[in-house]
């Protein structure tokens, strides 16, 4: 399964950076390394477990203020 979810990143990054080039703006990624979920935070390596999911809320809040103040 976890080849599926790196195919799936990867196709993601690669349609952000597409937009990007095509001069789509205020346009944000976050990866899954900025995400660092820990090995408990999935119920079925797909959806996120409570902790998985106040993970995701932390770092994209964070990403939001970063983009916010610039």
């Amino acid at each position: 399964q976890l080849d599926c979810y790196t195919r799936l990143n990867r196709g993601q990054r690669q349609a952000y950076e597409q937009l990007k080039a095509q001069g789509v703006k205020d346009l944000h990624y976050v990866s899954p390394d900025e995400l660092a979920y820990p090995s408990d935070a999935w119920v079925d390596y797909v959806h996120p477990s409570d902790l998985g999911a106040q993970r995701q809320a932390d770092v994209l809040t964070e990403k939001i203020r970063s983009v916010r103040n610039h």
